[in-house]
C-alpha cells in the first residue's frame, strides 16, 4: 500500500503577488509618504522623498499597487559620479509591512531597469544591505573603483550595471548623493 503524502503538513508559503507597477503621479504623494513611514518606522525616509521630489533630483519615481492601493515605492535620483559615468542612486525602496515578502520590492526595481537603461544610464548605485541587493545584481561598487563618503560602511556601497560591461569603461572615483541624503 502506498503512503498518502497529501496528509503531511507543510508550512504555508505566501503566494507571490503580481503588483501593478507604474510611474508615480502627484496624487500618489500622501500614499507614498505613508508607505515610507510604515516601512521604516520613522519620518526620515518620508521627509527625504518629499525633499528629493521637490528639488528636481528624481529621475524615476515608481509605485506598486495592489487592489488599487499604493503598497510600494522606489525612487531613483541623480548622483554626482566620476567623469563620463552616468549613474543614478536607488533610494529609498519601501514596501508596506503588510505587503512585504511578496516580491513587490523586486517588481519595482526590475520595472525600472529598462527605463533607466533607455534613458542612457550606465548603472545604479545604492547604500544598503549587500545580502538583500545581491538579488538585483548589485555587487560592491569598489569592484569598479567607486566609493561614497555618505556610505558609513564601505561594503554597503553597491553598484549594478544596466548593461554588460557598462561600468567597466567608467573612471574610478567618488560618487556623491544629493545633499538631501546627508540628514538620513
Amino acid at each position: 500500500m502506498k503512503a498518502d503524502h497529501r496528509s503531511l503538513s507543510t508550512p504555508a508559503q505566501p503566494a507571490p503577488v503580481d503588483p501593478f507597477v507604474r510611474p508615480a503621479i502627484h496624487r500618489d504623494l500622501d500614499a507614498i509618504l505613508a508607505v515610507q513611514r510604515a516601512a521604516f518606522g520613522r519620518e526620515q525616509e518620508a521627509d527625504l522623498v518629499a525633499a528629493l521630489l521637490s528639488s528636481g533630483h528624481a529621475v524615476c519615481n515608481l509605485v506598486a499597487l495592489l487592489d488599487q492601493q499604493v503598497v510600494g515605492h522606489v525612487l531613483f535620483t541623480l548622483v554626482q559620479a566620476p567623469e563620463g559615468a552616468r549613474l543614478v542612486g536607488l533610494a529609498p525602496l519601501a514596501v508596506a509591512p503588510s505587503a512585504q515578502q511578496n516580491g513587490i520590492g523586486a517588481a519595482l526595481v526590475f520595472y525600472a531597469w529598462p527605463m533607466l537603461r533607455d534613458a542612457g544610464f550606465d548603472g545604479v548605485v545604492v547604500v544598503g544591505d549587500p545580502a538583500y541587493y545581491a538579488r538585483f545584481g548589485f555587487v560592491p561598487a569598489s569592484q569598479w573603483g567607486l566609493s561614497c563618503a555618505q556610505a558609513l560602511k564601505p561594503a554597503h556601497f553597491l553598484a549594478c550595471p544596466l548593461a554588460p560591461d557598462a561600468l567597466a569603461r567608467i573612471q574610478p572615483g567618488a560618487v556623491t548623493y544629493a545633499a538631501e541624503f546627508d540628514g538620513v
